[in-house]
């Protein structure tokens, strides 16, 4: 495949995904009043795992392929590009206010949770190199972390 054709097939699905991920955002307001799951959890639950299917993808196929460095730096870089047009979106978009949404009580929890998280991955990353059936024992811990951190969520909210 040319360098053309693959440039015009990328910006071609990034349209595509920009349309459509405007008409989400909608869809999982909706969502979060219906379902009273509030929107701090439809954001992190429904849309964070919308948007992140390509990602989802991309980390699980290069693990599949052995190599761990990209998929995991897929997954953090995807957390600071975010963040980072995050800000954009605060500069640019002033009659919002994203600072005031960052500290709602739901927001602030999953920060909290994301940081543990990480903090989970850099322990591990320092961790002897010893797995129990091909798993590392970081990796349960973070499925379980990341549950029992959405239900204290949904707690405190």
């Amino acid at each position: 495949m040319s360098l053309t054709l693959s440039v015009a097939l990328f910006a071609g699905c990034a349209l595509i995904i920009g349309l459509v991920g405007t008409r989400l955002t909608g869809v999982v307001d909706t969502l979060a009043d219906r379902t009273g799951m509030g929107e701090a959890i439809a954001g992190a639950v429904l849309m964070g795992m919308a948007t992140s299917l390509s990602g989802i993808v991309l980390s699980v196929t290069a693990a599949w392929k052995g190599q761990p460095e990209l998929a995991m730096s897929n997954a953090v870089g995807g957390i600071a590009v975010q963040t980072l047009f995050l800000t954009v979106a605060d500069v640019a978009l002033r009659r919002i206010n994203l600072e005031h949404a960052a500290a709602s009580i739901g927001n602030l929890a999953q920060g909290t949770l994301l940081m543990c998280l990480l903090g989970l991955l850099l322990v591990a990353s320092f961790s002897p190199e010893w797995t129990l059936w091909s798993i590392h024992p970081v990796t349960p811990i973070l499925l379980l972390g990341y549950v029992y951190g959405l239900r204290i969520i949904d707690e405190v909210r």
